[in-house]
């Protein structure tokens, strides 16, 4: 563990749960700890905490913030002794931690050496049931008492947030939402320059998936959905593009073979430019099986004009309505092939559909919007 120079401010600490060059996974979090610098730096030393420190991302090199190797994460080496030597040693006031328990013994102990906030940040994706009987009065008294509780539980989107009060057992009053954003811009770009370029059909209508080659993300479930439209519509002209790497990646290419799709479906794997791959598709699909009410790929596929086509389960489809995609029922691949066989072969619909799904990324769903909503949570609880 890094140790610090004295300070005569008190300290908020940043805590991560990855090494400090982990990527494209924890940039909206780095925005969120390069937010809350900014706006309270002055008033107070801001200690971002690392397990393990190999690159500092150059947009958290600012001002007022001090990024060091400190295992305080959840499940880390760190022990009690250190942890409790490290919180008076830095006179830390709060602790904002990402996907940590509403409630924990630790907090207690925190709060006797000097904490006075803490605050954690629910990024899980996923459905779960919510407790019943004695597990659910649990969770409601461990919850409300003021020395183990969170001071305030923030989810990623809306969704998570009415998780954390049906699952969590959280009260309401200390449950709030910083939804997902992600940052506003125009894309540009020519559609057949760029499919020339990557070397993809021209003339065929692109479906795309952006996410890990995962079950979890129903890449599966979608080569079924395509094997049944290349069947019962042989007319329609697609090509299924998968960007993303992951554990079931070589699976995912044998069962598309195995359906006969081999010539239909592209797996690029992870690429470095998902916008231009954006800007030369049609028509996005996202058949996961849980998200945090949406994800961040969906967002992107609506900034591109794209018509977003989702299951209803509510973990994936909260960003998606009507206007700017078709929602199916969840697990109907002759549901699902039908919804994405219509927008294939209906390119006006295409256009009103992804142009009402830029507008909302526009109006609800920018990183400015989401930062604005976290300091909210900070100035509420602090006040």
């Amino acid at each position: 563990m890094t140790q610090n120079r004295p300070d005569t401010k008190p300290s908020f600490l940043l805590v991560a749960n990855w090494d400090s060059n982990v990527g494209y996974a924890w940039w909206l979090m780095e925005s969120y700890w390069a937010r809350i610098c900014r706006e309270y730096g002055e008033q107070y030393r801001i200690i971002l905490a690392f397990p393990t420190i190999s690159t500092i991302p150059e947009h958290l090199r600012i001002e007022h913030m001090e990024s060091i190797e400190c295992a305080f994460a959840q499940g880390w080496g760190l022990s009690i002794v250190q942890r409790m030597q490290f919180i008076v040693r830095n006179r830390i006031k709060l602790i904002y931690l990402t996907d940590h328990p509403t409630y924990s013994f630790l907090y207690l102990l925190y709060r006797c050496l000097g904490v006075r906030w803490i605050i954690t940040h629910d990024h899980s994706p996923g459905q779960r049931d919510a407790p019943t009987g004695i597990k659910k009065l649990l969770k409601t008294v461990l919850n409300r008492l003021p020395g183990l509780s969170a001071s305030a539980c923030i989810g990623a989107t809306d969704y998570v947030k009415e998780r954390l009060q049906r699952v969590n057992c959280v009260p309401r009053q200390k449950c709030f939402a910083a939804p997902n954003g992600i940052p506003l811009r125009r894309l540009h770009g020519d559609k057949q320059a760029l499919r020339r370029q990557f070397g993809l059909a021209e003339d065929a209508q692109l479906v795309v998936t952006v996410a890990r080659a995962n079950k979890y993300k129903g890449i599966d479930f979608a080569l079924e959905v395509f094997a049944l439209i290349a069947q019962t519509q042989p007319e329609i002209n697609f090509t299924y593009l998968m960007l993303g790497d992951g554990p079931h990646l070589a699976e995912f290419k044998q069962r598309a073979a195995q359906l006969g799709l081999a010539e239909r479906v592209v797996f690029l794997g992870r690429v470095e430019s998902v916008d231009d791959y954006l800007i030369a598709c049609d028509i996005a699909f996202h058949p996961s099986l849980g998200e945090v009410g949406y994800c961040l790929a969906i967002l992107e596929y609506m900034q591109a004009n794209l018509p977003v086509v989702v299951p209803d389960n509510p973990s994936v489809c909260g960003a998606t309505n009507a206007a700017s995609g078709v929602i199916y029922p969840e697990f109907n691949v002759a549901a699902a092939a039908q919804a994405l066989a219509e927008l294939l072969q209906q390119p006006s619909q295409r256009a009103q559909k992804g142009n009402a799904g830029r507008l909302a990324v526009e109006e609800r769903f920018s990183l400015e919007h989401s930062l604005r909503a976290l300091i909210n949570v900070f100035d509420t609880i602090m006040r």
